[in-house]
């Protein structure tokens, strides 16, 4: 959605217009043919969740219109797009099992569908357990990102695991409140790739101090730079962005893995 509507905003800058998102089930179509390979198709032979994001810009022209989703082809100027929008897009779509479509007329603006199945929840897995609380409830945890948003929302993952949370968005402001009190922290939580000082730059300089201090590499790469180096650190474990509250957990837990005191009793407690 991001995606779509900051294309659609794109289109209708600088002279106005009406950016239009609506959502709605849409039932199957039994006339559709089975034997079609292509994913639209397949969707519409059941009911779906259909989003459809439309603007009234000028429109895409006809000869581009077979391109909008290859990777890196974009029509924008030079440092306004990557061409990767509406690839990411059709991505996440049909890695859902879903499919998207565009309708686009000169002067007469854009229309994107996408159409994803629905599922059905058995009701004997509708309820929802409670949290868990990590055995180390009452741990005080250095959390360091340079994203204020992903610091909040990591926080209130820890708080509600009953952990105590020091949040950092500056890894050298981390670095000197860990000086200050280097007894005060029983765990950290660090972004790899940050200004100033990276997650593994940060945690080698905190453990001059505390050299077991258990640790968190969060990355939103798949191979980090310096996985190496980190490998040779104890009691340290990468966590791959985005991650769920059951993942953190897990990092948390494998960063203790060496440590006598905190064998496999430590994952969770309800």
């Amino acid at each position: 959605l991001l995606n779509l509507c900051t294309n659609a905003a794109q289109a209708i800058q600088g002279r106005g217009g009406e950016i239009q998102v609506t959502m709605e089930t849409a039932p199957g179509d039994a006339t559709a043919d089975p034997g079609s390979a292509s994913a639209a198709d397949d969707c519409s032979r059941q009911p779906c969740l259909l989003i459809s994001v439309a603007d009234n810009g000028p429109g895409i022209p006809s000869e581009l219109q077979p391109r909008i989703f290859e990777p890196y082809f974009t029509t924008k100027e030079q440092g306004k797009g990557t061409g990767l929008g509406l690839a990411v897009v059709n991505g996440i779509v049909r890695g859902c099992g879903g499919a998207i479509t565009m309708e686009s007329q000169a002067g007469q603006g854009t229309t994107f569908q996408v159409r994803l199945p629905i599922v059905e929840q058995r009701e004997e897995t509708a309820a929802v357990s409670p949290p868990a609380r990590l055995a180390m409830e009452g741990w005080r945890v250095m959390l360091v990102d340079d994203e204020p948003l992903l610091v909040a929302a990591t926080r209130k993952m820890l708080e509600r695991l009953g952990l105590t949370v020091m949040p950092f968005i500056d890894s050298l402001e981390a670095m000197r409140a860990f000086l200050d009190a280097p007894h005060e922290v029983d765990l950290v939580i660090s972004d790899q790739t940050m200004p100033g000082m990276s997650g593994i730059e940060l945690v080698r300089e905190i453990r001059k101090f505390r050299p077991n201090l258990p640790t968190v590499i969060c990355t939103g790469f798949n191979n980090i730079n310096g996985a190496k180096k980190i490998s040779d650190l104890e009691q340290i474990s990468i966590l791959s962005k985005p991650f769920t509250t059951r993942e953190l957990v897990q990092a948390i837990s494998r960063s203790l893995a060496s440590d006598d005191r905190w064998r496999a009793d430590l994952l969770c407690k309800n």
